[in-house]
Order: structure tokens, then sequence, then C-alpha cells
């Protein structure tokens, strides 16, 4: 897996490049966590702690979002711009 270093990427914000799970094909890939605050737990019961990831999204990407450089370099990639959204907010984990 290689990372990519961003001075400007947020906590919960992570870019890299990894097999993409449907092929053998290699795609950059923003991964986002969204974790609870206290003001999270006073707002829904379904969470216990702080810290707890409250959704995650795994999303294919050409540019990073934050800084724009081209991941590819400029190379042709076959990243199609898939995303998932994991939702744990509720009583159990769900797939978007």
């Amino acid at each position: 897996m290689v990372e990519h270093k961003c001075d400007k990427l947020p906590k919960g914000a992570f870019v890299y490049k990894a097999q993409v799970s449907s092929s053998s094909v290699l795609a950059w890939r923003l991964h986002l966590i969204r974790e609870a605050t206290e003001e999270d737990l006073e707002e829904n019961h379904y969470l216990n702690e702080v810290g707890e990831d409250i959704w995650t999204v795994l999303a294919e990407i050409s540019f990073c979002p934050y800084c724009g450089d081209d991941l590819y370099d400029g190379q042709f990639n076959e990243a199609n711009g898939d995303f998932v959204l994991y939702d744990s907010s509720g009583y159990k984990m769900k797939k978007c």
C-alpha cells in the first residue's frame, strides 16, 4: 500500500493506493472516518464512547481533494469513481 503524504489532510482522512476488491487494479482511494464526539453521544443513544466510528467512506479518486495533486501523474487510470459508505450510527452497521 502506498500512502499519499499531504499536509492538508484533516484528522480522519487518508489517501492511499490499494487493490480494488472487485479486480486486480490498483487505485487511489480517499478514506474518511467520522468519529463520535461528546455531543454525538448525547444526541444518539446507539453510540457508546467518544472516538467510536460513526461512519466511514471509501471513494476512488484521481486527485487529492485537499492539495490537488494528480495522484496518477497524468497516466491513464482505470479507477471508475466507485465509493461505499459504512454507517455505524444505528443499532447495527449498514453498507449504503
